[in-house]
C-alpha cells in the first residue's frame, strides 16, 4: 500500500496516535523488530519533537500497554549485569497502523507473509508447464493487489461508521463485520461496494492462477482466504508449518472445498457467457442472424 496522501488519512482517522507514535510503528514495521535504543536513536532524532531516547522508550512502554507493540525477546546486556535489552515488534493492531509510514510491501511482516507465497511461486516455475499457456503467472503480485484493496476496504469502513481501534481486542472479527456493511448509509455503501467488487475479481484472478496440479494449491487457498490469521500468527513468529496446521485444522477442507467449488462455477458461468457474447458480436459482424434464445441467456 503506498504511502499516499489519501491512504495517510484514511489510517489516522482510524487511531488515537500522534505522529510520534505513527513514527515509532513506522520504523519498526520498515525494520523489522527493535530495541527501545535502536528506535530512539533513529526516530527521536531525526523526526519532530526531537524525543529523547528516554521520551521514546516511554512511548514504546504505552504502545506495548495499548497493545500495537509486543515484547517479542529479551537477552541480557553484554558486560552489565542483571541488565536486559527489550525486543519489541508489531502486533496485529500495530501492523494495520505501521501502514501510515510504510508500504505494505515493506512492512516486515507482510514480507514473512509473503515468503511462503513465494515458495509456492517457485515450485510451480519449476514443477508445471502447461501445453497451451507455458508457465504459470506468478501468483505472489495478484495476492499483494487482493490484499491491498481489502485493506483499502477496511480502512474505508472504519472512517464511515467512525470507530477508532485503539481499544477493540479482536480486530480480526471487526474485520470479518467489515464485509456486511453494518450501519453504513446508502451513500457510502455504493462506495464501499465498488472496493468489494474490485476484491472479488483480484480474489478470481488468483483463483486462475493457482494451480491445481500444484502441491501448495490447498494451502495457499488457505494462506490468501484468512491472511489476517496468518498476519496475526506471524507477529507471535509461529513457524509456516504451524500457521498451516492451525487452519486446515479451523477450516473444515470440505468447508473450502465447496468454497472454491462454488467459486469455480462462477467463473465457468462468466466464461460461457463472455464466449457467447463473443459469438454474438462475431455474427452481428458477419451478417448473421442472432437467435432469441441465445439473447435470453445472455440476460
Amino acid at each position: 500500500m503506498k504511502g499516499n496522501i489519501e491512504n495517510m488519512s484514511i489510517v489516522k482517522g482510524l487511531f488515537n496516535l500522534d505522529y510520534t507514535d505513527y513514527r515509532i510503528l513506522g520504523h519498526i514495521a520498515n525494520n523489522g523488530k527493535s530495541t527501545r535504543h535502536n528506535v530512539g536513536v533513529n526516530v527521536g532524532i531525526h523526526y519532530k519533537p526531537y524525543l529523547s531516547e528516554k521520551q521514546i522508550g516511554r512511548r514504546i512502554e504505552r504502545l506495548n500497554q495499548n497493545e500495537f507493540l509486543q515484547l517479542v525477546e529479551s537477552r541480557p546486556i553484554k558486560n552489565l549485569k542483571n541488565k536486559i535489552e527489550k525486543i519489541y515488534g508489531l502486533t496485529l493492531k500495530g501492523f494495520f497502523a505501521s501502514l501510515l509510514y510504510c508500504e505494505l510491501e515493506e512492512n516486515y511482516l507482510f514480507k514473512k507473509y509473503l515468503d511462503y507465497v513465494n515458495r509456492a511461486d517457485k515450485w510451480q516455475y519449476k514443477n508445471i508447464d502447461d501445453v497451451y499457456f507455458g508457465k504459470p503467472n506468478k501468483i505472489a503480485p495478484i495476492i499483494v493487489k487482493f490484499i491491498q484493496t481489502k485493506l483499502q476496504y477496511f480502512f474505508h469502513y472504519g472512517n464511515h461508521v467512525g470507530i477508532t481501534l485503539d481499544k477493540i481486542k479482536n480486530i480480526i472479527e471487526l474485520f470479518d463485520m467489515a464485509d456486511k456493511f453494518n450501519r453504513i448509509e446508502k451513500k457510502e455503501s455504493i462506495e464501499l461496494n465498488k472496493f468489494m467488487k474490485a476484491c472479488s475479481k483480484k480474489f478470481e484472478n488468483f483463483i486462475l492462477n493457482n494451480d491445481v496440479n500444484s502441491k501448495y494449491h490447498f494451502d495457499l487457498f488457505l494462506w490468501v482466504c484468512h491472511w489476517i490469521h496468518v498476519i496475526d500468527f506471524l507477529a507471535t513468529n509461529t513457524a509456516h508449518k504451524k500457521i498451516i496446521s492451525h487452519l486446515r485444522n479451523k477450516f473444515p477442507s470440505e468447508f473450502m472445498v465447496d468454497m472454491r467449488k462454488k467459486m469455480e462455477e462462477r467463473l465457468e458461468e462468466d466464461m460461457k457467457k463472455s464466449m457467447l457474447i463473443d459469438k454474438v458480436a462475431t455474427d452481428a459482424y458477419f451478417g448473421r442472424k442472432v437467435s432469441k434464445s441465445l439473447h435470453t441467456r445472455l440476460k
